[in-house]
């Protein structure tokens, strides 16, 4: 992988994450999940499974554009 790939995909990861946190923070505000530490981890791995899983070609798609 190129390293400007492997860098914007870094920034892309860390934007969904930030994002996953603050709808997490926004839920137990209003008390759709609950203040679990646990549970807010097992959301924010998924999340990242997801995240990686969708971006892995990325490098690939980069070069070709």
């Amino acid at each position: 992988m190129w390293p400007i790939a492997r860098h914007l995909r870094d920034h892309l990861l860390n934007y969904y994450l930030v994002e996953t946190h603050t709808a997490i923070e926004k839920a137990q505000d209003q008390n759709l999940i609950e203040d679990d530490a646990g549970q807010q981890a097992q959301v924010i791995i998924r999340v990242q499974q997801v995240i990686e899983q969708r971006l892995g070609n990325f490098a690939q798609e980069l070069a070709q554009i």
